[in-house]
């Protein structure tokens, strides 16, 4: 058997850290008369590193660099010390292994990325364009500056040098990540050149084929109002990636703004059976519910579910709002919000006695309860309530019980206000007739 086979069968019995490193440094010192010593010994290391063993293939690195340097084994080094979260250490290796570094862009590279691992931005910048005069035909100090621009958010600067991988390192690289990113920050700008966007996503030899390119096509189109090709794209994509929600949600948006109700709806109602319980977009999805009136069963037990963790009170009130208006359009459906429990609900929530009568309002009028309807609504409309069907709510209740009078009055007296809405105007023709 191979002197290095039974090495590495010995070491792998070591039962501590401190047995093992004690018998690797015997074996070592015992094998450094073989010729091939360095190269069985990275072999042993590498078997570690690839095992998960990263503290004993840290460990034999180590003291094989410290006998020979070698630029794939020191590479690996510090990843493997990146992995274990172990930066300053890694960067305290290049330091002392500065002369050897110098002249290798790979390992270059490296060091800068760990930089970034460890905060130092500025020094990172510095020698990434450092490594840019001194090798201006490689690819790879242009590719990862730019991406350091992109991760701290300097958005024209990380532009230049993605523009400048587009124009000089075409054939080198995967340009779709670069197009894409070029396509980002152009739609982020206060006002975007659609044109640009246009050459980009037609620029020759580089068709428009993943899901993330069709999402980013539709955007581009949606914000230049090119809603019927905006959509065909995000549906483009959907099919490419289903489980895309940036561009369900797109599609929610284009839906709305269409004013395809439909197609909403199954939107809407795709989106609440898919997304995982007590996801934050259940939030999102009930504002663009409650904006156009759609109520869903799934969504409004869905979001009685997650009120518990609702801490912020704007999100705490969409969700009371919307289950009570749900309730109202859904009578008959198998959701149904009972009375204690929205007083626990209110309870958990920091509202305020007006805007608490006027979920208990709605409640009421949902069940039919209208003396109770009328009672809280009136409270909530003497504390204004910021609710625009509030005054239409109130009116309603009344002209249930038989009071065409007062509802009369309460509608001619909210004329021309922030609770006149469309539906009131309509009301209050009817009633002068």
């Amino acid at each position: 058997m191979d002197q290095f086979n039974t090495y590495k069968e010995r070491l792998d019995v070591c039962e501590t850290a401190v047995e093992f490193q004690a018998l690797a440094q015997e074996f070592l010192q015992e094998s450094e008369g073989d010729p091939t010593w360095l190269h069985k010994w990275q072999r042993i290391t590498e078997a570690y590193g690839k095992q998960g063993y990263l503290n004993e293939s840290i460990y034999l690195a180590s003291h094989l660099l410290s006998r020979q340097f070698e630029p794939k084994l020191f590479g690996k080094l510090i990843n493997q010390l990146m992995a274990l979260g172990l930066s300053a250490q890694a960067l305290k290796l290049f330091n002392d292994y500065a002369a050897e570094v110098s002249g290798n862009l790979t390992l270059s590279l490296l060091k800068a990325k760990l930089m970034v691992e460890v905060n130092q931005i500025q020094a990172a910048i510095d020698l990434y364009k450092h490594l840019i005069e001194e090798y201006p035909l490689d690819e790879r100090p242009y590719i990862d500056l730019a991406d350091l621009y992109w991760l701290i958010e300097q958005w024209p600067r990380a532009e230049y040098y993605y523009q400048v991988v587009m124009d000089y390192f075409a054939s080198k690289l995967d340009l779709r990540m670069v197009r894409n990113r070029l396509v980002e920050i152009e739609l982020a700008k206060e006002i975007t050149d659609f044109d640009r966007i246009e050459s980009l996503f037609h620029h020759e030899g580089l068709s428009i084929l993943t899901a993330e390119e069709h999402y980013l096509y539709a955007l581009a189109q949606m914000q230049a109002h090119r809603y019927e090709p905006a959509i065909k794209l995000a549906l483009q994509c959907i099919e490419l990636d289903s489980d895309n929600l940036d561009c369900h949600f797109l599609l929610l948006d284009l839906y709305e703004v269409c004013q395809n109700q439909v197609a909403l709806r199954q939107e809407l109602s795709w989106l609440t059976e898919t997304i995982p319980p007590y996801h934050e977009s259940f939030i999102e999805l009930a504002e663009i519910a409650k904006r156009n009136q759609i109520f869903l069963t799934t969504l409004a037990r869905k979001l009685h579910e997650i009120f518990p963790l609702c801490e912020n009170s704007d999100d705490q009130w969409l969700i009371l709002n919307y289950l009570v208006n749900s309730k109202s359009a859904n009578q008959s459906d198998s959701f149904g919000l009972k009375e204690n429990e929205l007083q626990t609900m209110l309870e958990m929530a920091d509202f305020d006695e007006a805007y608490q009568a006027y979920i208990l309002g709605k409640f009421y009028l949902s069940t039919t309860n209208i003396e109770k309807a009328i009672e809280q609504l009136a409270l909530a409309l003497q504390g204004s309530v910021n609710e625009e069907t509030l005054v239409l709510d109130y009116v309603k209740a009344l002209l249930q019980l038989g009071e065409e009078a007062q509802a009369k009055k309460l509608s001619h007296d909210y004329r021309q206000t922030y609770y006149d809405v469309a539906e009131l105007k309509e009301i209050r023709h009817q009633i002068n007739q």
